[in-house]
């Protein structure tokens, strides 16, 4: 079952909108849903609220589709996040801001059980842990690796024109098409409907073989397809949520599936780059294509 029910409840208010008294509760009703879905704990533990991300990204898409009905409606009063949650959320970002001036904060334990895993969750029979797999070796979002993106072979001369300065040596690369920043996500959905072109490109390294990668993709591809990223979203972040922590608690202690790319980084640093530390986030920006790479820098290696 989908977790964000937009479509329904857009339906149900345009019914009882003659109401104030009516959408004020249906509005509380369907905070109270995503807030349990999303199992949004109010207890701190080191500056993280369990779920609130997630559900505060719900709460805007929910208003966003209120806007679109109706850009002055009443609704837009009532959903919206609580006094408590905006300041839990304020304190969540001033905490990652503070984690994010030091260099690191956690320990990739076993590295070669770490790929291991990767390598098995590739060919599970859950489409979930393939994705988790593939994204463990790829550094690739989740999202990228289940809808957005396409993977290739990459051409050997411009995997080194990018990273012979690097030192990389003896390491497979793809190509990626169609990168998944949030900024971008609509204008993807919307563009795929019109068929007009939308395509951004990155030459990666990975972590294992460059062809079993490509056919683990394959097979997920085969196995489960997506719609939209809200799709995705719905149907896969919650069991994504699970699994990760599931598989990957004892090499990363707790994490996220975006704790991933993290630890991808930091192992094609140390397996791959013959450079000194200092360059390490010169590094990040290139294999991430990513413009903040000093978010990424979590983890050291055993």
């Amino acid at each position: 079952m989908a977790i964000q029910r937009i479509e329904a409840f857009i339906t149900q208010l345009k019914t009882i909108e003659h109401n104030p008294l009516l959408v004020e509760k249906l509005c509380n009703d369907e905070l109270h849903y995503l807030r349990r879905e999303y199992e949004v704990k109010d207890e701190v533990d080191k500056g993280v609220y369990k779920g609130l991300r997630v559900y505060l990204n719900a709460i805007a898409n929910y208003r966003k589709a209120i806007y679109e009905y109706a850009n002055n409606h009443i609704a837009r009063n009532y959903f919206k996040m609580s006094e408590i949650d905006s300041l839990h959320k304020n304190n969540q970002d001033q905490t990652a801001k503070m984690r994010g001036l030091s260099d690191t904060d956690s320990t990739i334990v076993n590295i070669d059980g770490y790929i291991d895993m990767s390598v098995k969750l590739c060919n599970a029979p859950s489409y979930a842990d393939n994705i988790l797999g593939i994204a463990a070796l790829t550094g690739r979002r989740v999202s990228e690796v289940a809808y957005f993106s396409t993977f290739n072979h990459c051409e050997l001369s411009e995997f080194n024109r990018i990273y012979s300065q690097y030192g990389f040596v003896e390491c497979d690369g793809l190509t990626v098409e169609n990168l998944a920043k949030k900024e971008n996500y609509e204008m993807r959905d919307l563009r795929i409907k019109h068929n007009e072109e939308f395509i951004n490109r990155v030459t990666i390294p990975v972590l294992y073989d460059a062809d079993f990668i490509l056919q683990a993709i394959e097979d997920l591809r085969d196995k489960k397809s997506f719609d939209s990223h809200t799709q995705f979203h719905n149907q896969a972040s919650k069991e994504l949520s699970k699994r990760v922590k599931k598989h990957y608690a004892e090499f990363l202690g707790l994490c996220a599936s975006h704790d991933l790319r993290k630890a991808y980084c930091r192992i094609i640093f140390d397996y791959y780059a013959n450079m000194p530390e200092k360059a390490v986030l010169e590094v990040y920006a290139v294999i991430l294509a990513q413009s903040s790479p000093g978010n990424y820098a979590k983890f050291s290696c055993e």
